[in-house]
Order: C-alpha cells, then structure tokens, then sequence
C-alpha cells in the first residue's frame, strides 16, 4: 500500500461508510477497521480493504495502519449509557489509535467529533472554536470531551486535527429511522415545542468538510463543519417524515421536566425491574430540547469549505426509510 493511503475507524457506520467512499472516489487507497465479519463484509462493499481488530490493542492497530499516510478516527461508543465501556471505547480507544499512528509512521490523524461537548452549557448559539468546550452532561457528551483533550494533549509530532458536526443526516442515518419508529408508535414528543435552531450537517457535506481537514487542516486546530442554514428542529425533523407521509404530532414537554424526568427515569425503571436503558438521557434531552448552532467560519476560511449540497437538494435525494435501508445511496461524480 502506498503512502497516501488512509485508514478509517467507524468505517461500517453511516459517517465512516460514506467516508471511505469518498477517499475511494478520489483514488486513495483505504483500509478500514473492523470487528466482525459483517463489518468487514460492509466496509469492503463500500470499496475497502478490511482490517480485523478493533480499538483495544496497540499493536493490531498499528499493523493495520503500516503503510497510512492519514488515519481517520471515527469510530465510538455514542450510546448515553455504561461508562465504563463509553471509556475504554472512546477515551482508550482514542489514546490507542494516537499511539499506533506514531508507531506506524503516520503523519495525520484527523479525529471526529461533534456537539456533544458544548452542550452541557446551556444553549449553543453560533458557538465557534475559540470558545472551546462546555460542561460535561452524560456519558456520551463526557467521554466527547476527555478523547477531545486526549488529543490536544498528545505532545508527539504527529499532525492532528480535531473535526466536529452537528446533527447529520442523509440516507442511511440513524436519527431519522428512530424517529419514524417513534411517530408511528405514537410515542414521539417533541421537547420544548422543537421550536429552536438547530446546525445540520449533510452527509456530503460531512464528507467534503474531513477530505479538506486531512489535506488543508492546521495541525491543532479544530474545525466546526455543517450545512448553510440553521433551521428550526421542528422543521427538520418534519421535512424528513414528510418523504415516509409522517406527520409528528403537537405534543411537548418542557425542557425542565425532561431534564428532571432525564435524571429520575433510568432509577424508576431499575427499582420497577426494568432491564432496558431509558429513552431520555441527559445528553439525548439536550440534543433535541436546546438551540445548538455552530459558526463554521474558520472552515470556511483555512479549508476552503463551501457545503456541496444544500439543504433542498438533500431533501429532494432523501429516500423512504425502507427504501434507503436496502439500496445504498447513489453517488455523485
């Protein structure tokens, strides 16, 4: 393999998966991670060579990454729950994948990341990269920050750049069938009337925003990518279930009470017996019950980053749910 290749974690997921298409569109060599079988079998059909392994051991990745030029992190553990493994997965894994880029000669590591840690602060209006982190709030948004920190600590010359998205979305995403599953079950709620701003960010877009951060990217910095326009939640999410002929229903609860239900409910269903994890968390509460926008100027600025597809365009390719699970999603030149 030559130099110029690149390594990809996360590679059977929705971001992972359309980044090595990407990187093979562009005539880049990829060799992706992966821990079973059927990851392997996806990230092969998305044009990869498939490394077995996964982000526990040193040594397998650095054997894997031998020959990279750039390693791609974006794998994680994003459920709210079971810190313990949000830990090894995320923090360790990311302290792993820095080590082993370093032993396997390496020259960039480009590390995703996302709003999850801003949002412990109170809303996220416009919030740009000099204003750094916020509170952590939930598993997920904790260990967010700690791999956030890992990376900016490691003093080794490698070149390393932190890229953050906000909602993505696109076929083949993950938020939109949840929400569908919910609305059709009648169990879907909006918090605080879904009526503040949100950034998206288009699968394409995402895409385009980590090439440009692995080729112009100033090692150290961070680089907020997302679409053109911040929307209000509501209309997200509805334009999105309009392609399935769903329509959301009115009902809300205020964001003090899911934050509060958020903290009581996982601790009701363990004293009931119930051996499921809660479907409010203090990170997913936040997620859909605050304004969350990023400023992506300086993107815009040192990459070069102009998004590729606009908000209407996206949704004219989106597919029915159904549809989207079972044909990939036609590719662009």
């Amino acid at each position: 393999m030559e130099r110029t290749a690149a390594f990809v974690t996360g590679g059977s997921g929705f971001l992972g998966g359309n980044l090595i298409e990407g990187l093979v569109r562009q005539g880049v060599p990829v060799r992706a991670l992966a821990r079973s079988d059927a990851s392997a079998e996806r990230v092969r059909a998305r044009g990869a060579e498939a490394a077995m392994g996964d982000l526990d051991s040193v040594t397998i990745l650095g054997e894997a990454m031998r020959g990279c030029d750039t390693v791609f992190h974006a794998a994680a553990w994003l459920p709210d729950h079971d810190r313990a493994r949000a830990w090894r997965v995320n923090v360790q894994g990311t302290a792993n994948i820095l080590a082993a880029a370093r032993a396997a000669g390496v020259r960039r590591v480009v590390y995703v990341s996302g709003t999850g840690v801003t949002i412990g602060s109170g809303p996220v209006v416009d919030w740009d990269e000099a204003r750094g982190r916020g509170k952590p709030v939930g598993v997920l948004s904790a260990s967010r920050i700690r791999c956030e920190e890992v990376v900016e600590a490691d003093p080794s010359d490698l070149e390393k750049v932190i890229v953050r998205f906000p909602y993505l979305w696109g076929n083949g995403d993950t938020f939109r069938p949840v929400v569908a599953a919910l609305v059709r079950g009648g169990r879907f709620r909006w918090i605080a009337r879904g009526e503040h701003k949100v950034s998206v960010c288009h699968i394409d877009n995402a895409v385009h925003g980590l090439l440009l951060a692995a080729t112009r990217g100033v090692p150290g910095r961070i680089y907020w990518i997302a679409d053109d326009q911040a929307m209000r939640l509501k209309d997200f999410v509805q334009a999105q279930l309009d392609v399935d002929g769903l329509a959301a229903l009115a009902s809300s609860m205020p964001l003090g009470l899911a934050k509060l239900l958020a903290e009581l409910l996982p601790r009701a269903m363990r004293l009931a017996g119930i051996h499921r994890h809660s479907p409010l968390t203090p990170t997913t509460v936040r997620f859909l019950g605050q304004q969350i926008t990023v400023d992506t100027a300086r993107a815009r600025r040192e990459l070069g980053y102009r998004p590729l597809v606009s908000w209407e365009d996206g949704l004219r390719g989106l597919l029915p749910v159904q549809q989207a699970r079972a044909v990939r999603r036609p590719r662009g030149p």
